[in-house]
């Protein structure tokens, strides 16, 4: 037997096919493991020990095709029990990292849900402190009126505009009495339209006076006067007139501050949801009691009387 140049087996004895077969096992055991190649190098001291012992010591003569095929065997049985180490190895380790990655999955899972949790009950008193927050802003603008459509002089002052409210409530809404006012001033920048006027009563009663009187002039109302508030309660103002429109198809409809009036039901906003929904009745609406101008007259009188 000996090799060609090509790395080819040539042997013209009668184990050709024998031969042939356990050698191309061989190199196909061999590529499907790296540790065969160390067996096979490992193996070299007996490959020397058959060789001397088929020699029957003399080291210098060549193996038989029968100690070939028997040192092949033998090396065949080699890999096939390190294989079956190697399978029962990874086996093993895949165990223990399982369990391992089971465990690390299951405290990971319970670290989210803890913070999960953590994160609802944030979110919870975060609303809470930007509603007192929204609260304390409205109560804030409570004693608030903006004025619109009030011509403006170039370079007007904060007199000039105080002077030009009083004015207005003097001849257009026909109140006679002085109505002291805090501050008046125009709003935003200077530009070709007339800026609205923002105007703090001193009292609360003079403010109410001064926007029913508005109410009263229907000419007027909606146009010259609206009532001052914070961006939560324009968007839920915004939010109500949409659902009263579009949704129940009313005609006839009040919001007063964050809260839609429409056949005695109340309605509010919910910004948590994006959502509105029916808060309660009005008191003996039912029954013909209390109609809704009267019950906003009603919260109005006892939001005057607390003050």
């Amino acid at each position: 037997m000996y090799v060609d140049s090509l790395g080819s087996y040539k042997t013209n004895s009668p184990g050709q096919a024998e031969l042939t077969r356990l050698i191309k096992a061989l190199f196909s055991e061999f590529t499907q493991s790296l540790l065969g190649l160390v067996i096979l190098a490992l193996n070299t001291d007996t490959y020397s020990t058959l060789r001397s012992t088929a020699s029957g010591g003399q080291k210098d003569e060549q193996p038989t095709n029968a100690d070939l095929i028997s040192m092949l065997r033998e090396l065949k049985g080699d890999i096939a029990h390190l294989n079956e180490k190697m399978e029962k190895t990874e086996q093993a380790i895949n165990k223990k990292l399982g369990t391992k990655l089971d465990d690390l999955q299951k405290n990971m899972n319970e670290n989210y849900d803890h913070l999960t949790k953590e994160q609802k009950e944030l979110n919870i008193k975060v609303g809470e402190l930007e509603s007192k927050l929204d609260n304390v802003e409205s109560q804030s603008r409570r004693n608030n009126l903006i004025f619109k459509d009030i011509p403006e002089d170039p370079h007007e002052t904060w007199d000039a505009a105080e002077a030009k409210i009083k004015d207005f409530i003097s001849k257009d809404l026909g109140i006679g009495r002085d109505i002291p006012l805090e501050r008046a001033h125009r709003l935003g920048r200077p530009s070709r339209f007339n800026r609205p006027i923002i105007v703090k009563f001193f009292s609360y009663k003079d403010r109410e006076a001064v926007y029913r009187a508005c109410w009263e002039r229907k000419d007027i109302h909606g146009k010259k006067i609206t009532e001052d508030y914070t961006v939560k309660v324009r968007r839920a103002r915004g939010k109500l007139y949409d659902y009263a429109r579009n949704v129940l198809k009313a005609t006839n409809f009040r919001i007063r501050f964050n809260k839609l009036s429409v056949n005695g039901t109340t309605y509010m906003y919910s910004e948590s949801n994006d959502s509105v929904y029916p808060l309660r009745p009005y008191p003996n609406s039912a029954a013909g009691g209390v109609s809704i101008g009267q019950y906003d007259q009603q919260q109005r009188d006892t939001s005057e009387h607390t003050q």
